[in-house]
């Protein structure tokens, strides 16, 4: 990965949800655009982490002149392709607003820069500056454009933070992430009748069967990744530190599985039969 440099005119869509146009230079003259390949990854993250339809990008890529004209120095992350200032509509077409944002960007470990009220807009309007330089920066741009308000947003805003850990699956028929849910509730994350391809869980180490290549896939610690290949059916999943059970496509829920190992009893699923959702639990919350 690595910063990248497009034609004014260039109209490539770079990931899921993003294309080069999104990232012009709002001067309105004919001059090329960098991206940090890292930034449509971190975006992208932010997106199924907030289960966000859509990202709006008003400011990515800026030319000294015009960060300058609108407030900049004219060499902040902007100039350099780093940065991002946006905001995030969820599946109802509503602003997320700016706080969600920055609790989701800190939730998934990002230690470049947020800026909450981006350009001292209100909270509700979603508006948050997000850039990939190395360094981390939290700060409340409606009071500094420059200096950090926080090192913890949630101590910031004056919210504890969740220990409960969060997972969610990709619906291989809707072709989209469902949302989040919370280990040891009665919910389940997938939609039956569905098979799913891919998987996300906070800070557990995690791997799944790939159905059609017939092959467990590399294991995943947290959200540093997702585990599985989008449009594979998955048919076997292990969890570590965690009991969990698995639901077939047009089956039913299987046993509760408590480890996670090379044995039978080592993981949940049966080979060959689509996963269709999924459940995990403590070993203090299990259920018959």
């Amino acid at each position: 990965m690595a910063l990248k440099n497009y034609n004014f005119n260039d109209n490539t869509k770079i990931s899921n949800h993003f294309n080069v146009s999104e990232f012009k230079c709002k001067c309105g003259k004919c001059h090329d655009i960098l991206i940090d390949d890292n930034l449509i990854i971190l975006l992208e993250r932010v997106m199924i982490k907030l289960n966000a339809s859509i990202c709006n990008i008003y400011s990515g890529f800026r030319c000294i002149i015009h960060d300058i004209n609108v407030g900049g120095n004219g060499f902040g992350p902007h100039t350099k392709g780093y940065a991002v200032d946006c905001y995030f509509k969820d599946k109802d077409g509503m602003r997320i607003p700016s706080k969600n944002v920055c609790l989701a960007l800190e939730d998934l470990g990002h230690l470049g820069g947020i800026g909450y009220r981006c350009g001292g807009c209100s909270n509700e309007s979603g508006n948050t500056h997000i850039d990939t330089l190395s360094r981390k920066w939290y700060g409340n741009e409606a009071l500094s454009m420059n200096k950090s308000c926080c090192n913890s947003f949630y101590d910031y805003f004056g919210i504890k933070k969740e220990q409960s850990i969060n997972y969610q699956v990709y619906d291989n028929v809707k072709k989209y992430w469902l949302p989040n849910v919370k280990i040891n509730t009665s919910e389940y994350a997938g939609n039956l009748g569905n098979s799913i391809s891919a998987l996300y869980i906070d800070n557990l180490k995690y791997r799944v069967h790939d159905k059609v290549k017939n092959k467990w896939l590399p294991i995943v610690i947290g959200r540093c990744d997702y585990a599985g290949n989008l449009g594979n059916p998955i048919d076997g999943i292990q969890i570590e530190n965690a009991i969990y059970r698995v639901h077939l496509k047009n089956g039913k829920w299987l046993s509760w599985i408590k480890k996670m190992d090379n044995t039978n009893n080592g993981y949940a699923g049966i080979y060959g039969y689509e996963i269709d959702a999924i459940q995990v639990k403590k070993q203090d919350n299990l259920e018959n």
